[in-house]
């Protein structure tokens, strides 16, 4: 169905037709995309999500690791995602471990649930599953982390 690719691997023509599908039926936000939609270079974009991967960053105050769903059958984009490792306060009270939009054109197609199912191993390698079962859980998806097991 997809694959998850770190944001930094994906080319910058990719990343920039991917914000401007949510942009075009102006959403106002990408969730789980590191604030793409405030970014009209990417360059800038591509140069936080950098900083917010490292775990001593001061920009987020938490690290956070940024995917980009691609289709298997065409490599289009239908997704981003992102994990956040640990959570600070406000994280805590909104936006959790994991955040996480689909293109508009693509929803309800089963993306968001294969996207969690992969990042919820993704945070099984990083020893940091119960948390993200947890958000799952908080994302009434955990039907995807009991496959990811």
């Amino acid at each position: 169905m997809c694959k998850l690719v770190k944001a930094t691997d994906l080319p910058v023509s990719k990343v920039m037709e991917f914000r401007q599908k949510f942009l075009s039926v102006e959403e106002q936000s990408i969730n789980g995309s590191r604030g793409l939609h405030h970014y009209e270079k990417y360059e800038e974009w591509l140069w936080l999500v950098k900083e917010c991967e490292k775990p001593d960053n001061t920009l987020l105050g938490v690290q956070a690791s940024n995917y980009f769903a691609v289709r298997k059958s065409d490599d289009a984009v239908v997704g981003c995602i992102e994990l956040r490792h640990t959570l600070n306060e406000a994280l805590a009270v909104i936006g959790g471990h994991i955040g996480f939009s689909v293109v508009p054109e693509e929803r309800r197609k089963g993306y968001a649930t294969e996207m969690l199912k992969q990042m919820l191993a993704v945070a099984k390698e990083a020893s940091i599953d119960k948390k993200a079962e947890k958000a799952a859980k908080e994302a009434d998806l955990i039907e995807a982390y009991k496959q990811s097991k």
